[in-house]
């Protein structure tokens, strides 16, 4: 449940998909973290009372809607009637908000910040401000008001981990010192100390439903889905809940608290830490286990069929080269520059109202041009597509271009509008199509339970041997093996925007070798760096991709180490590559992706890599990914994604034997997601053996 609906209300039973051998988890249906610190545990002997908080809530819904158990977690709101696509749900004043001249409402159900403390400031975060501390007096005079003590009772404080983000932390600050002035300068006998105010202030962050300066009342209780029924706009101080398909009586509501057109990575990114949600929607469980998610993508020039941007060839066969993918990327630069001047030429021309007719005329065409050219470039739904249609949609909808002297104009904006909502509809198809896709298997129950087999874990035996953190404590470090020699020769596939680990290696003295495909340089220079715009690959693709067995023809004499953050692709590569070839490594420093779904191969591909590493290494370190889920494979639930190290057993001799307490996250790991619980590996098949069926 979002924002106001705090406690924890009983769990559905798990409502996983078992298939060919896999069982998707009940930690993965019922975990604990499903809305990690946006709710607080209900009181044992408080059912009583939240029932009936849940009765005064319900009273003050607009008449068409309901509160009821959700099928997601705990409550939500409910449809009573049907609704067509492009219908008004409901309409609602929000419960505080900060606008100049507007007036509250009859029974003080409804809060304007300015009015309660004026201040002569425009600035976004004075508003956010005021608004804050409105909340604040508001609620120390609940006992006085029936209806705000209901609120604030199941009402959630909001995750307090927010205040450690240092774009939070500032803007908390700066909130702090506006808050400060703005009650300098009123007349209000009101004291607030910085806790209570940041308090507060995180959570009106958890119920943002809309602009930073209003917070929601009613509307607070929709839940969220990256798969959304309708959509929550707001117009000043008044939400409008909007159906985008059709809704069947009794169906539950759900809005998009972000953009859902993202990535799921990026879309559970944003979720937690804008408001502390992790969403386990059927979208997101098909996200993660296919990777569709054709939003983004670009036009095969081949199949004329989408194609992911990091994808280093399409379906049908064709290779997309670094080559081709600078074009492309340099082709929509040039399609959006020309789109934004011809728009700009045409309102010109016609709000000049003495322009020639033909003129006007010849703009059109260029921006039809234009328009066609983006469209060989984005697939139909697409949101680059989406966003050039309502570029031209709000250019060509002004009053000025509706002239007598150019009707072309009104004619080719009627057509705009026409394709605005043709590209709409089709992106909501295709993000209800991404929801709907039921087989999730990863392949045969035998090879499921040798994929966990393989994941065995060990731990050392020698007082001469310790593992150490190498790179930054945040995302991007890897834990390696210290051996007491130094790592001569390092190749690094994946890299990005972050080269901190690979930095900590060239300083001290390693010959490091950069591969990433999508980038154009790095984002810092060393002089023991090469870089190669290169992806790692089964097979040789000339132009876009690389082998390992090529990647060892650049290794010198000495200790060489491997690291691969590679989104999947290590699977492959690695049963693509001679178990000769993987023995010149000493060390493995590998992220491994999906391992309990089909993305990237299934279970037997990803059995048959992890098993030929085990021929010749030996898992010393593993943690996982919390951003990612923990999955439930054949009876052992592991993360699905998961950072590890493997180290040659030349290296170790007889100094090292199986786990039997698995792992605790320690000083050596940090956890990539500060809103939820970092991950133990203690059970099978880390700290013990894979029991058989």
């Amino acid at each position: 449940m979002s924002a106001v609906m705090s406690a924890f209300m009983p769990r559905p039973s798990a409502q996983g998909c078992a298939a060919n051998g896999v069982q998707w988890s009940a930690a993965l249906a019922q975990c604990q973290y499903r809305w990690p610190s946006r709710h607080r545990k209900q009181p044992a002997d408080a059912g009583t009372d939240f029932e009936a908080d849940l009765a005064s809530l319900e009273r003050i819904l607009p008449p068409q809607l309901a509160i009821s158990e959700s099928s997601m977690h705990g409550y939500g709101i409910h449809a009573r009637k049907s609704f067509e696509p492009g219908r008004d749900i409901a309409v609602e004043h929000a419960f505080i908000w900060a606008a100049f001249g507007k007036k509250g409402l009859k029974r003080k159900t409804s809060f304007n910040a300015l009015e309660l403390f004026p201040h002569d400031t425009s600035d976004i975060e004075a508003k956010q401000s005021a608004v804050t501390l409105t909340l604040a007096v508001l609620q120390r005079m609940t006992q006085h008001v029936e209806l705000l003590q209901t609120w604030f009772r199941v009402c959630c404080k909001g995750p307090q981990t927010w205040r450690c983000l240092p774009a939070t932390k500032l803007a908390l600050e700066r909130r702090l010192r506006h808050a400060r002035e703005i009650l300098a300068k009123t007349s209000v006998n009101f004291q607030i100390t910085d806790e209570e105010f940041i308090s507060l202030d995180l959570q009106r962050i958890g119920a943002g439903l809309g602009p930073a300066t209003v917070v929601p009342f009613c509307f607070a209780l929709l839940n969220h889905s990256c798969c959304p029924n309708a959509k929550l706009i707001y117009r000043g101080s008044e939400g409008s809940l909007t159906c985008t398909r059709a809704i069947e009586a009794g169906e539950e509501i759900f809005i998009s608290y972000i953009n859902e057109v993202d990535e799921v990575l990026s879309r559970r990114h944003h979720l937690l830490e804008l408001h502390g949600v992790k969403c386990l929607c059927p979208r997101c469980a098909t996200n993660f286990a296919t990777g569709d998610c054709w939003v983004n993508s670009w036009v095969c020039p081949c199949c004329k069929s989408p194609i992911e941007d990091h994808a280093v060839q399409c379906l049908c066969g064709a290779v997309v080269t670094c080559r081709d993918r600078q074009e492309r990327r340099q082709r929509e630069q040039a399609v959006w520059a020309a789109l934004t001047q011809a728009t700009c030429y045409v309102v010109k021309l016609a709000s000049a109202r003495k322009v020639d007719g033909a003129w006007v005329n010849m703009a059109l065409r260029y921006v039809s041009q234009a328009q066609w050219e983006f469209a060989a470039l984005r697939p139909s739904g697409s949101q680059a597509r989406v966003k050039a249609w309502a570029q031209l949609r709000s250019y060509f909808g002004g009053p000025d271009l509706c002239l007598d002297s150019s009707l072309d104009v009104a004619k080719f904006w009627r057509q705009i509008e026409m394709d605005f909502v043709k590209e709409l509809a089709q992106q909501h198809e295709a993000i209800s199509a991404e929801s709907t896709r039921k087989d999730l298997s990863i392949g045969d129950a035998r090879w499921a339970r040798r994929l966990v087999a393989a994941l065995r874990l060990y731990e050392l035996t020698s007082d001469t041997l310790r593992l150490v953190r190498v790179g930054p404590r945040s995302d991007g470090g890897f834990v390696m093996l210290d051996t007491g020699q130094p790592i001569k020769h390092f190749l690094s596939y994946g890299v990005g925007t972050n080269v901190d680990f690979e930095w900590e290696l060239a300083m001290s003295g390693t010959k490091v070798h950069l591969f990433n495909h999508t980038v154009d340089s790095l984002p810092r220079q060393h002089p023991n760096f090469s870089f190669h715009q290169e992806a790692l690959c089964a097979e040789e693709l000339p132009g876009v991709g690389s082998t390992l067995a090529e990647g060892v023809q650049l290794l010198g004499t000495g200790p060489s180490a491997l690291k691969c953050d590679v989104e999947g692709e290590e699977f492959r590569a690695i049963l693509a590559t001679d178990s000769e070839v993987l023995g010149r490594f000493d060390q493995l420093c590998l992220e491994l992706h999906w391992l309990g779904r089909p993305r990237c191969g299934d279970a037997q591909v990803k059995a048959m890599a992890l098993e030929k590493l085990n021929e010749q290494f030996v898992m010393l370190h593993a943690h996982g990914n919390s951003y990612a889920d923990i999955v439930d494979v054949a009876g052992c639930e592991i993360p699905d994604m998961l950072e590890v190290l493997y180290v040659h057993r030349r290296l170790l001799g007889q100094s090292f034997r199986p786990s039997g307490a698995g792992l605790i996250a320690g000083e050596l790991d940090t956890n990539r997601c500060p809103f939820v619980p970092d991950i133990c590996l203690r059970g099978p098949p880390f700290a013990a053996d894979v029991p058989h069926p």
